[in-house]
């Protein structure tokens, strides 16, 4: 059996499941730095960002200390009909007017049979004055009317995939 723990922070959620470790609190294990960048970042306005058609659902974010992987995000879930082209395109101009710079981008396509899904990141963005940040775009074949915008950061963060 699988739990997830949510826990509401403000006016986003922080998940806590399976490979990460729920902590009583927080506030003294986590880099404040970290956690500045957190609430920087679930406040952005391109998370209020929403096609038409779309629902947007809850914020959310991950510290570095809460993260097998020691990366941070702060993201949001989307809801929609699945008309990825339109949103993929939505996305991208948006984004951009906002000074985010295209730097990768990978076909919607699902993996054929018996081929592995490879892709974390399906459009990824960064920004010049906030290294160590990518903004992402990510969807996925097995949740075909959901798709997620979200930030990663961290001292382990890596930029967008060239290829």
């Amino acid at each position: 059996m699988v739990a997830v723990v949510l826990l509401g922070l403000g006016s986003h959620v922080t998940a806590c499941g399976p490979g990460q470790r729920l902590r009583a609190n927080l506030e003294d294990t986590c880099d404040p730095a970290d956690r500045a960048m957190a609430e920087r970042l679930v406040a952005d306005e391109v998370l209020d960002l929403v096609p038409e058609g779309v629902r947007a659902q809850d914020k959310y974010t991950t510290l570095p200390c809460e993260d097998d992987d020691g990366l941070g995000a702060a993201g949001r879930t989307f809801i929609s009909q699945g008309q990825y082209p339109a949103i993929r395109a939505f996305h991208k101009a948006e984004f951009t007017k906002r000074r985010w710079e295209l730097r990768f981008e990978a076909p919607l396509e699902s993996p054929g049979p018996g081929e592995l899904d490879t892709t974390d990141v399906h459009v990824c963005f960064e920004r010049a004055d906030l290294p160590g940040v990518t903004l992402g775009l990510y969807f996925h074949h097995q949740a075909p009317l959901h798709y997620w915008v979200r930030f990663r950061f961290g001292e382990r963060n890596q930029p967008c995939p060239t290829s």
